[in-house]
């Protein structure tokens, strides 16, 4: 399904498409249209399908992820996560168990607070992925699928999204963190410091087989692409099976990229 975890600016993106003049390519369909769905988020950051016509929203700032239904918002939160907003952190990327919902699964990826309530000061926690059994409307019982070793300073280039692949593997991209070290393509590379880097998961965060990034004295056995500045973007096409990725310029020169196993951006 290739909406089934595309960021909500993306989905925006994928309809305004033709739209707007461009000097590139361009398509252009007068059958797209844009409907109101859903209104009065609060900085909405990801979105999920999890049935046809129903989906999960997150909202960044304040840790909160809605529920709807045939189109209609329910009422409270599926969950409420004390988060680390800062600039760029907080609650950042969603994807649903490809065997859902036989294997009710949600994934989140989030930077928790430190002191137990929403916060845009001070440091957070480090960033994780864990992932919760929704039932009921409701997402519970989390269990830790994997800790970034990135430090929680500084808030910027956290990344976020998240996809299941047709290997049924979760892929999640993490953003440089401005370290500039070595999986930034700045040498040596002394450390695994999961910045910059494209995971490749078993549903339960150990590390996939047959992933192409191995390095004398580093673990770097989760990643499966690295070089990423920052992403707000991931999908798998679902008619070939390629991986592709948006990537963030410091102020211009953006890119659609297509990312094959061991990929240097």
């Amino acid at each position: 399904m290739l909406f089934r975890t595309l960021p909500l600016v993306a989905l925006l993106a994928l309809l305004l498409v033709g739209a707007v003049p461009a000097s590139g390519q361009v398509a252009s369909d007068p059958t797209l249209r844009i409907d109101l769905l859903l209104g009065g988020l609060d900085m909405p950051s990801a979105m999920a399908f999890y049935a046809p016509g129903d989906f999960l929203v997150l909202e960044k700032d304040n840790g909160r992820v809605i529920n709807v239904v045939d189109g209609v918002r329910q009422p409270g939160w599926a969950l409420d996560l004390a988060v680390q907003s800062g600039p760029e952190q907080g609650l950042l990327g969603i994807a649903i168990h490809p065997d859902f919902p036989l294997v009710p699964r949600v994934y989140l990826y989030y930077t928790p607070s430190a002191t137990g309530a929403d916060t845009s000061n001070g440091t957070g926690l480090l960033t994780r992925i864990e992932r919760y059994t929704f039932a009921n409307g409701t997402l519970s019982s989390p269990q830790l699928v994997h800790t970034l070793a990135a430090p929680a300073e500084p808030q910027a280039h956290v990344g976020g999204p998240m996809v299941f692949g047709p290997d049924k593997k979760l892929y999640a991209i993490t953003g440089d963190r401005l370290q500039e070290g070595g999986l930034q393509n700045n040498p040596p590379l002394t450390v695994a410091d999961d910045t910059s880097v494209i995971f490749r998961m078993n549903d339960d965060g150990s590390a996939a087989p047959g992933n192409p990034l191995s390095a004398s004295g580093l673990n770097l056995s989760k990643y499966y692409a690295y070089g990423i500045r920052n992403s707000y973007g991931i999908a798998f096409d679902p008619a070939t099976g390629v991986l592709w990725e948006t990537e963030n310029g410091p102020d211009g020169y953006d890119e659609l990229n297509r990312v094959a196993p061991g990929f240097n951006s």
